[in-house]
């Protein structure tokens, strides 16, 4: 009898944790990031953001005098370095500037930071054009970056995560009823457990490619989003999903 109710009472336990964290959204998941450095005043930010630290992530520690950064994927490389692709504009320009981004490198050796900007990733291509940087290891061993929105999807491998960086080619889609939704912005990419590459587009449509990374992709169907309970929608945009 007292298994009997030991059982239960850990069945109600279960119950209560898969309630709870079925009314989680997505917003509950967002911790604050923990201080590496110390609160300070005397840095860039809005009134209501100070005082911050500004020993984590990727920043002009200049009081962004130079650059605004944008973005970003992490890959921990073997020997415990973590390496941060992100992009990066003259602060000059505001934040309008996106749209001159370039793609660079910034090591830590730590998780969260802070980040050194190591220079542009492929200065021999485009100037190291680059926005929306996400990047990624390919089942072979090699890395990739991705770059989209200013570019058409652009892949760039290397054997190493210093690089050099090689152009690999552009992502392409497949013609299909949901093919409007294959515009090149945003793009998050992953390796799934079958192999198969799939992307997360602006769109909010799920892209696979089993081809390869460069394609061609299938869109499965229309953006995901509309599906998300609790989540505020816009009309559609220029690429046909909410944004």
């Amino acid at each position: 009898m007292k298994t009997f109710i030991k059982l239960i009472a850990v069945m109600s336990l279960m119950a209560g944790s898969s309630s709870q964290a079925a009314d989680k959204t997505l917003i509950d998941y967002f911790l604050p990031m923990p201080v590496q450095g110390s609160l300070a005043s005397n840095v860039w930010g809005a009134p209501n953001v100070l005082p911050r630290d500004a020993r984590n992530g990727l920043e002009d520690h200049n009081m962004m005098k130079e650059w605004c950064y944008w973005d970003g994927k992490i890959i921990k490389a073997p020997d415990g370095k973590y390496h941060l692709f992100a992009s990066r504009w003259d602060q000059a320009r505001g934040h309008s500037g996106w749209g001159g981004s370039l793609a660079v490198h910034a090591v830590s050796d730590k998780l969260m930071g802070p980040y050194t900007d190591k220079g542009i990733c492929w200065p021999d291509n485009q100037g190291g054009k680059g926005h929306n940087v996400t990047a990624l290891v390919l089942p072979d061993g090699r890395y990739a970056v991705v770059v989209s929105e200013t570019r058409p999807g652009d892949v760039f491998v290397s054997k190493s995560l210093d690089g050099p960086w090689e152009h690999l080619g552009s992502i392409q889609v497949a013609t299909n009823e949901f093919s409007r939704l294959g515009r090149m912005s945003n793009v998050s990419i992953m390796v799934r457990p079958d192999g198969d590459f799939m992307i997360v587009a602006r769109s909010g449509a799920i892209w696979i490619s089993k081809n390869g990374i460069l394609g061609p992709y299938i869109i499965q169907g229309p953006g995901v989003y509309p599906t998300v309970a609790g989540l505020p929608l816009r009309k559609p945009g220029r690429s046909g999903g909410v944004v």
